[in-house]
């Protein structure tokens, strides 16, 4: 909040007052008292305070499995999530959630949304799909009977692509019928794609970019520490991995490693309604609203494996099959913000402080 300052001259937004009595008022001034305030309403304050987070709100929710969930996606309205035993549940608001239903016979390790299908990658390069997250139907494997797990997918500009453990890759315009392209890599274990751009990353920090999920580009990470997670969001690629590693980029060929705040694995990451996200071992949980200043804290669970976002919320899957939603801002921030308090201002004063908007 360094654009507030008492310094300032009394007419400009963000100059700061002080009342020995909370209940005085000052005409143009607002009391810093941590009021939720409309960004239309007063956009000039809002231009200078910004976001202000205020805590992570938590809400654990029974799944239904004790399996682990690897794997986590949202569309059409739908949360959906797979487990280690091949089955899932999907839900309209992240509490709910339906009966568990057997998605595939193998583990699940991925999951993606597009154009209404909803695809599952599996243990053995098993891959289904279902229009409803209900009715799933195995379609055939490229890489089926040999230990090409599927850990990764990913869906954009009209295409599936999975990304198989060992180095596989496919792509398919409908999920049913594949094609097999060439990674030249091994250990893949992320992917994400954003503005016309493919991305994928894996163990020793390569990345790998493409504008059609068939001839691949090597690009520098900034990492030699295993690359466990990535997401796109706001014109930002973000990767995860090993000990805490991160790093971004707006194009994603040049990167920046950034101080991710935690040495725990970053396992998932995800980015909605203007915040990016991340979730690691021992339940650690990042957040970010630039991907560069990063506060952490404890969920209170276990290591978290499968992040999504969708409709306002965030989810988590974890080891032991347990779920929870989540939210570091207790308002919307992408029409409201929020005031100030004085002690977040001063630890030191007694004051009531106004500000001017």
């Amino acid at each position: 909040m360094s654009n507030l300052t008492e310094k300032k001259p009394r007419t400009k937004t963000g100059h700061l007052r002080y009342l020995a009595n909370a209940n005085d008022n000052i005409g143009g001034y607002l009391k810093c008292d941590g009021s939720i305030l409309l960004q239309n309403s007063y956009p000039n304050l809002y231009n200078v305070i910004g976001i202000i987070q205020d805590g992570f709100s938590w809400t654990t929710v029974t799944s239904g499995t004790t399996d682990s969930i690897y794997a986590l996606t949202y569309g059409n309205g739908l949360y959906v999530f797979g487990d280690y035993s091949g089955n899932g549940a999907s839900s309209t608001n992240a509490i709910n959630w339906s009966t568990l239903i057997a998605f595939d016979a193998l583990n699940i390790f991925s999951l993606t949304y597009g154009n209404g299908i909803y695809v599952c990658g599996c243990a053995y390069g098993y891959l289904g799909t279902s229009t409803n997250a209900i009715n799933w139907t195995t379609q055939t494997a490229l890489y089926s009977g040999t230990n090409q797990t599927i850990q990764s997918l990913t869906y954009g500009n009209g295409l599936y692509v999975f990304f198989g453990l060992a180095g596989y890759i496919g792509t398919s315009t409908n999920a049913i019928n594949w094609t097999s392209q060439t990674s030249g890599t091994a250990n893949i274990q992320a992917s994400t794609y954003g503005n016309g751009i493919y991305v994928y990353g894996g163990l020793g920090g390569f990345l790998l970019t493409s504008t059609n999920a068939m001839n691949w580009n090597t690009q520098t990470s900034g990492t030699a520490s295993n690359i466990y997670s990535l997401t796109y969001g706001n014109g930002l690629y973000v990767y995860g991995g090993y000990s805490g590693s991160l790093g971004t980029s707006t194009n994603a060929i040049n990167w920046t490693t950034q101080s991710s705040g935690t040495t725990q694995h970053i396992w998932a990451l995800t980015y909605g309604n203007g915040i990016y996200v991340y979730g690691g071992g021992t339940g650690v949980i990042g957040s970010s609203t630039n991907a560069i200043n990063w506060t952490t804290q404890s969920s209170g669970t276990t290591s978290i494996y499968s992040l999504t976002f969708g409709n306002g919320v965030y989810v988590y899957g974890r080891v032991g099959g347990g779920l929870g939603t989540f939210s570091p801002y207790s308002y919307n921030i992408s029409t409201s913000f929020k005031l100030p308090t004085t002690t977040q201002l001063y630890s030191n004063i007694s004051s009531q402080t106004f500000i001017k908007y």
